[in-house]
């Protein structure tokens, strides 16, 4: 990696405070990403960061980590998706969430995730009161993992968009969650798409989305949806004033 000379160094520290930063798809890796915030400097003024596709994997999850722990941290928005996060990294990610104030949106989509890493977020967002966007989309949590957060949702009343497209979660995993949608009143943005839901777990939904007062936007592609249960869906469009979304979702970002 090409160094700074001095002269360039000093120009980054006398630059503007940087509030956002998106090197998406640039494969850097956590050693470049620990370099990359070190050089910048002002990392308790970023408020946006999108680190999606780099290869930081859990050593750069832990750099983030220390981030979010200092108190005068502005960040509100981090994306990660895609960087061969595994539970270990979710792990210490979900222990600075516990008490974390100002993260807003975190999207942790395409990572190794599994049921025990959705099980470690779902206890801290107990006690989280301040994310309101997540994105968990492709991250194999399955049917435990989706169990961890219709518990969660119990509970938590600050989640206001929560995606988990293409995590096989299928019909058992589906009925789980639609008891407690039945009676939510924080989501306003779902996203089931490509979850391997047959005709009985979208049935189990559908009534559960009748009776649900908050939702907004839900999307459902990908799924068994056939004639009928798409003209089910738009009843349920000019009734309830939901966009409803029957095709398959990108999954990226927010």
């Amino acid at each position: 990696m090409k160094e700074l000379s001095k002269s360039e160094e000093e120009k980054v520290s006398n630059s503007p405070q940087i509030t956002w930063l998106n090197i998406n798809g640039n494969q850097i890796g956590h050693f470049a990403l620990k370099y990359l915030l070190t050089t910048l400097g002002h990392v308790k003024t970023f408020v946006e960061l999108n680190l999606g596709s780099n290869q930081i994997g859990d050593k750069g999850t832990e750099i983030l980590v220390d981030i979010l722990q200092n108190p005068e941290t502005s960040l509100n928005t981090l994306i990660i998706s895609n960087n061969q996060i595994t539970i270990y990294g979710v792990q210490i990610l979900s222990d600075v969430l516990r008490y974390n104030k100002t993260l807003i949106k975190l999207d942790l989509s395409h990572n190794q995730i599994n049921a025990r890493g959705a099980q470690h977020l779902a206890t801290a967002l107990k006690f989280n009161n301040t994310l309101t966007h997540l994105n968990l989309s492709n991250s194999s949590i399955e049917i435990e993992g989706i169990k961890y957060f219709s518990n969660l949702l119990q509970e938590n009343k600050t989640l206001t968009k929560l995606l988990l497209s293409n995590n096989e979660i299928g019909d058992v995993g589906i009925q789980y969650f639609s008891d407690v949608l039945r009676n939510n009143t924080a989501l306003t943005t779902i996203d089931f798409s490509d979850n391997s839901i047959g005709y009985q777990g979208v049935l189990y939904f559908i009534d559960a989305v009748k009776m649900n007062k908050a939702l907004k936007t839900i999307h459902f592609g990908g799924n068994a949806v056939s004639d009928e249960i798409s003209n089910e869906f738009k009843s349920i469009q000019k009734k309830q004033n939901i966009q409803i979304i029957l095709r398959s979702s990108s999954s990226f970002y927010f």
